[in-house]
C-alpha cells in the first residue's frame, strides 16, 4: 500500500483547510492509499511558528512514497516547499486537478505493466540501491528539520543530496556553514 502525503494551502484558510484535507483523505483512503494529513499530525512543540509546523510536516512527508497536491497548493509557500522537496526525494507526484483521469489510466496501466514484465525481479539490485540512496536522503532531510546548523560543501549544487539539504535548511531558517570539499 502506498503511503501518500497530502499537501495544500492551510495558512490563510484555517477554517476551510481541514474540510479540504479531510475530503481528499477520505477519497484517497477509499482507493486504498495510506494517507498522511498534515492537519492531523501531532505538532507537539512549544513554539507554534510556521517553521516548526513545516519541520514536522516535512519529516512526515519523508516517510511517504507519494505526494498528493490539492488544487490550492500553488497559493501556499509551505506546499510549494513540500513540492520541491518531493521532487528532490523522488516522491510520486499526484495532482488533485487531474487525479481521477490519471488514476484510472496511468496507475492501472502502470501496475499491469509492472506485473506483466516482472520489473521488480528484473531490476531488483538496481532498484534496491536506488531506494537505499533515497532512504538516506530522506533521513538526512529529517535531520536537517531538527537542526539549528548544518554544513554543506561550497560546490553543493553539483550534488542532489547536498542541494536538497541546502534547500531545506534555507526554507526552515537553519544556519548553514559552507565548507571546502574533502577529497
Amino acid at each position: 500500500m502506498k503511503k501518500l502525503y497530502i499537501s495544500g494551502q492551510i495558512t490563510g484558510i484555517e477554517n476551510e483547510a481541514p474540510l479540504l484535507f479531510e475530503s481528499a483523505e477520505k477519497k484517497l483512503k477509499a482507493l486504498g492509499f495510506d494517507t498522511i494529513n498534515p492537519i492531523t499530525i501531532n505538532h507537539d512543540h512549544h513554539d507554534k511558528s510556521w517553521v516548526n509546523y513545516m519541520r514536522e510536516d516535512i519529516k512526515a512527508m519523508c516517510d511517504c512514497d507519494s505526494i498528493f497536491m490539492l488544487n490550492n497548493w500553488m497559493n501556499s509557500k509551505g506546499a510549494i516547499i513540500e513540492h520541491t522537496i518531493a521532487n528532490f526525494i523522488e516522491l510520486e507526484l499526484m495532482y488533485e486537478t487531474h487525479f481521477d483521469k490519471w488514476y484510472k489510466n496511468h496507475y492501472t496501466k502502470l501496475n499491469n505493466w509492472y506485473k506483466k514484465n516482472n520489473v521488480e525481479q528484473l531490476h531488483q539490485q538496481n532498484l534496491n540501491e536506488f531506494k537505499t540512496c533515497l532512504l538516506l536522503l530522506k533521513e538526512d532531510i529529517k535531520m536537517v528539520c531538527d537542526a539549528n546548523l548544518i554544513t554543506v560543501p561550497h560546490n553543493y549544487q553539483q550534488y542532489k543530496h547536498h542541494s536538497a539539504r541546502h534547500y531545506v535548511a534555507l526554507c526552515l531558517d537553519v544556519d548553514i556553514v559552507y565548507t571546502e570539499p574533502q577529497f
